[in-house]
């Protein structure tokens, strides 16, 4: 037999050697059910090649819609009533920074939509809606509970459709690192609302037809599906806007609260990217306009450079820089130079940023200017020094030894946002540039 503390030392080593084997097989059945949703991969789908859906979608429906694959598309036909319905979904993936693309066309104005997004588990599912009707507008919304926060979205602006029957991209820009989601028609950013849905989390595309109204004759047409996973490290880039459409791949548009500011954007085809932003309601003494940013990238030496013509400022600032965008770099570690007027007082330009490593913000003013003004603004920040310098118009700030550290998460961003409502900004963008070193 053995002995007291023999028995003691061989059950507790049989209790660690079940416990390790325990941890591992938990370790292998996780790993393999993650493996069984697999890594998102880009692609682009048509609905054209076969006399069904593809391998790997799904269908589901209520009310007399139906589906066939006829003439190169995925057309979806029929009468019904407000919430008929027909989703068609793909294999589950976990999602990360995404942007889905339908192409499709309908044949009538009757009041229906057509939509792409995300479903989860228990029925959550957000996405991006282009409506149909006398007068055409894209929805966003859905499901956009958090860990901590649990919500809807329900956000609508109103577009110019064109004819009926012209082709059309209606786009859905997933940014979890964000907390982000924003619809895009043509290639056109339209709206934005926050979404608190984790990073990497398993879900399902799914893309369809519903129903606003009674119908008498349903005829959509869907000639592809398309994915492009987001860049997670952006290199050096030289953008002047002079196309007809944003880059989604470089650029996050993040809109106010519809309750606090309207917001205004377009590319003027050789004239640089146009922001107009007005405060119609304010809480804590702040309303955000928007803000246009990059996904993020590790923080080395770098200079950035932002060409933009202030048109006019009232109550109001126009800010170019970078922002934390991590959990471990967090919003509040930000360096940026802008522009701002309050109470009718002469507008000031100025250089901000976290540098006292204490959490606080920091101002250094600069000179008066007057509108309408083109600024040349630049930051510069030496990695090993980990100073950083802002430039106006060639004039530089005092080096300021920043909380923001090498190989931090940081994006770079152009923003607005007003103090009082009806505070006004009208900014145009020439060129926004990144080197990094």
């Amino acid at each position: 037999m053995l002995s007291g503390w023999r028995r003691t030392f061989f059950m507790v080593s049989a209790l660690l050697s079940a416990f390790v084997i325990a941890y591992v097989l938990y370790t292998h059945v996780l790993a393999a059910s993650r493996m069984a949703a697999g890594p998102p991969q880009d692609f682009r789908e048509s609905f054209g090649n076969s006399d069904g859906l593809p391998a790997g979608y799904s269908m589901r429906k209520s009310g007399a819609l139906a589906h066939a694959v006829r003439g190169g598309t995925l057309s979806v036909t029929g009468r019904g009533q407000a919430g008929d319905e027909i989703v068609f979904t793909a294999s589950p993936r976990r999602f990360d920074d995404t942007v889905l693309t339908l192409r499709f066309r309908t044949r009538s104005s009757e009041a229906l939509e057509v939509f792409v997004g995300l479903e989860a588990k228990n029925d959550r599912a957000v996405s991006a809606a282009y409506v149909v009707g006398p007068t055409p507008f894209v929805h966003i919304g859905g499901d956009i509970s958090g860990p901590f926060r649990s919500g809807k979205a329900d956000e609508d602006v109103h577009i110019d459709a064109g004819a009926t029957d012209e082709w059309h991209t209606l786009s859905f820009q997933f940014a979890p690192r964000y907390s982000t989601a924003a619809a895009l028609v043509d290639g056109r950013p339209v709206i934005s609302t926050a979404v608190l849905w984790p990073q990497a989390i398993d879900s399902r595309i799914s893309f369809g037809v519903r129903l606003r109204g009674d119908v008498a004759h349903a005829d959509v047409e869907i000639d592809s599906l398309a994915m492009q996973t987001l860049d997670e490290i952006v290199s050096s880039f030289d953008d002047t806007f002079s196309g007809e459409i944003l880059d989604s791949q470089r650029w996050i548009v993040q809109y106010p609260d519809s309750n606090l500011a309207t917001f205004g954007m377009r590319l003027e085809k050789g004239k640089g990217l146009v922001l107009d932003g007005t405060a119609t309601g304010i809480v804590a003494e702040h309303a955000p306009f928007y803000f246009v940013r990059t996904p993020p990238f590790a923080l080395r030496t770098v200079r950035a450079t932002a060409d933009v013509t202030v048109e006019d400022v009232k109550s109001a600032r126009v800010f170019f820089g970078m922002i934390g965008s991590s959990a471990w770099t967090s919003m509040d570690k930000l360096f940026d130079v802008g522009v701002s007027e309050r109470d009718g007082k002469p507008a000031i330009v100025d250089v901000t940023g976290a540098w006292q490593n204490t959490g606080a913000i920091s101002f250094e003013l600069g000179a008066e200017i007057t509108f309408p003004h083109r600024f040349l603004f630049q930051l510069d920040y030496d990695a090993k020094t980990g100073l950083g310098v802002g430039s106006i118009d060639g004039k530089a700030s005092a080096g300021h030894r920043l909380d923001l550290r090498p190989l931090d998460l940081v994006s770079l961003r152009l923003g607005s946002g007003g103090h009082v409502i009806g505070a006004q900004s009208h900014v145009r963008v020439h060129r926004i540039s990144l080197e990094v070193r």
